[in-house]
C-alpha cells in the first residue's frame, strides 16, 4: 500500500531512460531524480534557513564556482547533508531500499551531487 503510494506522488521522468543504462544510472533516473524534483521545495526551504548559506553567493563569481561551492558547503555541513539525504531516501519504497542498502555510500554521493546542483541552479543570482 504504502509503495504505490509514494510511487503515485513523483513526478514522471520516464525520458531520462535509456536502454543503455547501468543498474546505478537506472537507479539514479528512476528513483533518485523524481524524489529530488518532487523535493526540490523543501530543499530550497531547508538550505535557505541554514547558517551561514548565504555567504556562497557574496563569495561566488561565476555560476560555476557557485554550483562547486553548494556542493561543497552541503558536504562539509554533515547535519545539513544527513537532513537531504533523508528528505530523498523517505520516499523510497521497500525494493528501493533495498537496491541503495546495497552501495549506500555512492548512492548518497550522488544524492548529494544532484541536490547541489539543483539548489545551486535555483539559487544562483548572477
Amino acid at each position: 500500500m504504502r509503495n504505490n503510494k509514494v510511487l503515485s506522488i513523483r513526478p514522471d521522468l520516464s525520458h531520462l531512460e535509456t536502454a543503455f543504462s547501468s543498474p546505478m544510472e537506472e537507479f539514479q533516473n528512476k528513483t533518485l531524480r523524481p524524489i529530488l524534483k518532487l523535493q526540490h521545495e523543501i530543499l530550497l526551504w531547508l538550505v535557505a534557513d541554514y547558517p551561514h548559506f548565504d555567504t556562497i553567493k557574496h563569495q561566488a563569481k561565476t555560476e560555476d564556482i557557485y554550483k562547486s561551492g553548494v556542493i561543497q558547503f552541503i558536504k562539509d555541513q554533515i547535519s545539513l547533508k544527513n537532513q537531504i539525504i533523508g528528505i530523498i531516501v523517505g520516499h523510497f519504497t521497500k525494493d528501493e531500499w533495498a537496491v541503495y542498502a546495497l552501495d549506500k555510500n555512492e548512492y548518497n554521493k550522488r544524492i548529494v551531487q544532484m541536490a547541489g546542483e539543483r539548489i545551486a541552479g535555483s539559487c544562483w543570482l548572477g
